[in-house]
């Protein structure tokens, strides 16, 4: 795979940059009833996935692809985009704990928490360092809405977007990558 260096909290570290690719490639084999090779970012999606509805949680591979039969290709367009914004924060979330030993990213227990999706925290002391909202986007208009409404919470995007606006963090993934990949996926069920 192809991998980038990035720097991120002031320290250098390698992202598998095609990791954006398998959520597409997670759904369209939940679809076919194929069998998804037990990798991290594969784990991952398949979390995102079950993160986005609260009857989806625990679910095996086979019943997450029944419930997944019951969508029609322009509703997946849909739990592919929500799924896209959950699987950035997670892989995040797990890219940053790999990275760092006193601090510990996490996921706001609801996908829709208010205002943030990550929070930073001491290990040692549990005490929140910061909050953070996570944007898988193609333009800014997002940010600017975010910081219009919490102008106190840090945003972190995907690259492109994060290129534009100053002071907001990459997270080191590609949008167009992650967006690219779901289109195949789509176009290949339809």
């Amino acid at each position: 795979p192809e991998e980038e260096r990035i720097s991120f909290h002031g320290a250098k570290k390698t992202v598998n940059t095609t990791a954006g690719f398998v959520l597409g490639g997670v759904v369209y084999s939940l679809l076919k009833g194929d069998s998804i090779p037990p990798t991290l970012e594969n784990d991952i999606a398949l979390d995102a996935l079950r993160r986005m509805k609260s009857d989806w949680e625990g679910m095996s591979t086979d019943e997450l692809g029944d419930a997944l039969q019951k969508y029609d290709v322009d509703q997946l367009k849909g739990v592919l985009s929500n799924a896209k914004g959950i699987y950035h924060e997670l892989l995040f979330v797990d890219q940053f704990n790999r990275n760092h030993t006193h601090q510990k990213a996490q996921v706001f227990e609801e996908t829709n928490h208010a205002g943030a999706d990550i929070q930073i925290v001491d290990v040692a002391t549990g005490e929140v360092i910061k909050e953070a909202q996570l944007k898988a986007l193609q333009d800014d208009y997002g940010i600017t809405e975010h910081f219009d409404r919490y102008p106190d919470i840090e945003v972190i995007a995907t690259s492109e977007v994060a290129s534009l606006v100053d002071g907001v963090e990459s997270s080191g993934m590609s949008n167009q990558e992650i967006t690219e990949q779901m289109g195949r996926v789509l176009n290949d069920l339809s």
